[in-house]
């Protein structure tokens, strides 16, 4: 007989969005699942972890799938954590709790989860739930498409991923293609004075740094994107319908792949 789930909601709008297509995989396992956000939210609990608390936009798309949230309380959460903690060292599940690794991919045999479910194996097992989650997002995340200016888009997140400053690299590559093409192009970004001086000297260049709300539906729009390392733009680009050009960094497809058809260039 199926049985309840539940699964914590943790980090930002890209990693809750990975987070929603297990809810979707675990939703077809059990008669109940439920979603956890205390975790993603300000309160005691995350001011004690010190967790930075980014912005609530996915919380629509609770709506949107129908999806049911419980409120455990404190001592609750804290004890889960805890033991999903110890299930992502000893990597397997710790009194059904479990917190997600690539080696098994069969959620429904746990019951409360942890994880950002960023593996490859799993975003082709749910293309499904990843085409309905981006076809939400295109409903829902509309901007002005007169906003956008051009038809390429860069994203550049700096501010505090750790995976810019692991792959600088990518940026400086990102700036020879872009003096090579010689067009206009868009920066969104999250630390825009950063973003101006690494794009000195660009003419016809445009910034945008503004809610997740619209700097999502902006990158929507783009014919051509440069994604930064980061699950954002990765996940404009799942669920673009305009966009036909993508440059991707080699770590974050190595890391995710591409579920659909679509060519990559890889830098």
């Amino acid at each position: 007989m199926k049985n309840k789930a539940r699964l914590y909601l943790q980090g930002g709008f890209g990693n809750v969005l990975f987070q929603l297509i297990a809810f979707l995989h675990l939703k077809e396992k059990h008669e109940s699942c439920v979603i956890v956000t205390i975790l993603t939210e300000k309160n005691i609990l995350t001011r004690i972890l010190g967790w930075k608390i980014h912005d609530e936009a996915y919380k629509i798309l609770l709506k949107e799938l129908n999806i049911n949230v419980e409120f455990p309380s404190i001592i609750q959460t804290l004890r889960e954590l805890i033991f999903g903690k110890l299930s992502k060292s000893l990597g397997k599940s710790v009194l059904g709790i479990y917190f997600y690794n690539d080696r098994d991919n069969d959620l429904s045999k746990h019951k409360v989860h942890f994880g950002y479910y960023q593996s490859k194996s799993f975003l082709l097992e749910n293309k499904e739930h990843i085409a309905k989650i981006g076809g939400i997002l295109n409903l829902i995340y509309k901007v002005n498409s007169n906003k956008l200016k051009t038809d390429i888009v860069v994203h550049i997140r700096l501010g505090d991923s750790g995976w810019a400053k692991k792959n600088e690299y990518y940026y400086k590559e990102v700036i020879k293609i872009l003096k090579h093409k010689k067009e206009p192009f868009t920066v969104i970004t999250d630390s825009i004075q950063d973003a101006k001086l690494l794009f000195k000297g660009f003419k016809n260049t445009y910034f945008e740094s503004n809610s997740v709300y619209e700097d999502f539906g902006l990158m929507l729009h783009s014919k051509t994107i440069f994604i930064a390392p980061s699950t954002f733009s990765y996940w404009a680009v799942l669920s673009s319908k305009s966009i036909e050009t993508i440059y991707m960094p080699e770590m974050i497809y190595s890391k995710f792949g591409f579920p659909f058809n679509k060519k990559i260039n890889l830098i």
